[in-house]
């Protein structure tokens, strides 16, 4: 289990070294300029794996699944 920013994030994406990737998406709006958006960067690579949605209880966040290998 790793948490990470988005740095190290895209380079263990870029080495292929995440088998499962865990999204947690806030309901909260930053807009496009928030620091460290690594939702718009990485969403084209996830949009061609598959993924789980789970219904988890976040107070109105979402958690993705993706499954990588």
């Amino acid at each position: 289990f790793v948490e990470s920013g988005s740095k190290l994030l895209n380079s263990f994406l870029k080495d292929n070294l995440i088998d499962r990737f865990y999204l947690f998406i806030s309901n909260k709006k930053l807009g496009t300029n928030g620091k460290n958006n690594i939702k718009s960067k990485i969403m084209n690579f996830l949009n061609i794996k598959s993924n789980i949605k789970e219904n988890v209880n976040l107070n109105g966040d979402e958690l993705f699944i993706y499954k990588l290998k």
